[in-house]
């Protein structure tokens, strides 16, 4: 009888071990993103693409200058409405916890007016445009802060 209480109690020490000890605690995720631009005259539309790893379930985007200016989607489109050099973050989220990336000076918006008396046509990054009389188009830059043209 000794025994088998010894054995019961013994049993009953080691098994949460024994099980907790093959659980595999979840990794964060690892977050990262892409992003493309749909052409526009009046504004710039950017689709992210979420690349985390580890297979995050929930996600919080902050856009900086952008419409919306934050979203909870995986795969969110913005739309930027005015010039300038903005920051993008992502805070992706499992089991195993949260990071964050930020990315600075991710999007960049080149706005170009034309005050003359003709059109013009303007190339940024081989977009084409033309800029109306005294109108403005604008361009963008996904990870590049600087806009070259002609």
């Amino acid at each position: 009888m000794k025994k088998t209480v010894l054995i019961k109690f013994v049993l009953a020490l080691m098994l949460p071990f024994l099980f907790t000890n093959c659980i595999k605690e979840e990794d964060p995720p690892q977050p990262d993103f892409s992003a493309a631009q749909s052409t526009s005259s009046s504004a710039i539309t950017i689709s992210y693409t979420d690349l985390s790893t580890n297979s995050p379930d929930e996600w919080f985007w902050t856009f900086e200058g952008g419409t919306p200016s934050s979203s909870t989607e995986q795969d969110p489109t913005v739309t930027y409405s005015n010039s300038g050099v903005f920051d993008v973050t992502l805070v992706a989220t499992n089991d195993g916890g949260d990071k964050e990336i930020i990315k600075s000076d991710f999007i960049n918006v080149g706005e170009f007016n034309n005050p003359t008396w003709t059109p013009i046509e303007i190339t940024v990054n081989s977009n084409d445009k033309i800029i109306p009389v005294d109108g403005s188009v604008l361009f963008a830059n996904i990870d590049n802060a600087s806009m070259s043209y002609y």
